[in-house]
C-alpha cells in the first residue's frame, strides 16, 4: 500500500502535517468482500523541546474521514469526530542517519485505536532523503454497527523532499 504525507510549519514551533494511505482489509466473517479505501488525517503539532539533534513534538490528529466497509459512502466512524493523541520525536543517531517515531492514539469506554510508526532516514542530499520505517495500527470498536480494519502491520520506503 502506498501512504503520502506533507507538513508544513504554521510558525516558530506549529506545525501541521496532513497524511492519507489506502487501506485494504477482507470483511468481517467474508460477507462483504475485500475492500478499500482512504485513511486521511490532519495532524497539528507542537514542538515541545528542540536541541540540535532531537525535536519532541505534542499534539492532536483528527481523522478526515473513512469509508464504511458496508456502504462504500464517506461516513464518520467514532473515532472520525474524537481527536486522537499525538506524539513525534525526531533526532540524529550518526552524520547523515535521523531515527523518527510518531504516534496517534486514543481510548474510550467504546474502543481505542493506536497507530504507531517508526522510520530511519538516511541524508542523500541537504533536502533529500532515503526513509525506511515500519507501521503498526490497531483499533477496536465495540458494537456490530461499526467496522473495525483492527490490527494491521506494514513495512515501507519512501523517499523525502523538504523544500
Amino acid at each position: 500500500r502506498w501512504r503520502i504525507e506533507a507538513a508544513t510549519g504554521l510558525g516558530e514551533r506549529h506545525q501541521l502535517r496532513l497524511s492519507t494511505h489506502a487501506v485494504g482489509h477482507a470483511s468481517p466473517l467474508g460477507s462483504y468482500g475485500n475492500t478499500s479505501y482512504l485513511d486521511s488525517r490532519a495532524t497539528w503539532r507542537y514542538t515541545v523541546y528542540e536541541h540540535s539533534n532531537w525535536a519532541w513534538r505534542l499534539g492532536l490528529t483528527s481523522t478526515l474521514g473513512q469509508r464504511d466497509a458496508r456502504s462504500a459512502s464517506l461516513e464518520r466512524t467514532r473515532f472520525g469526530s474524537l481527536p486522537l493523541l499525538h506524539v513525534a520525536g525526531e533526532g540524529s543517531i550518526a552524520r547523515k542517519w535521523l531515527l523518527g517515531f510518531d504516534a496517534d492514539t486514543l481510548m474510550t469506554a467504546r474502543g481505542y485505536s493506536v497507530d504507531l510508526g517508526l522510520r530511519v532516514s538516511y541524508q542523500l542530499a541537504p533536502n533529500f532523503s532515503l526513509i525506511g520505517g515500519y507501521r503498526l495500527s490497531d483499533t477496536s470498536v465495540d458494537g456490530d454497527e461499526i467496522y473495525s480494519p483492527g490490527l494491521t502491520n506494514s513495512a515501507n520506503v519512501g523517499l523525502r523532499l523538504r523544500f
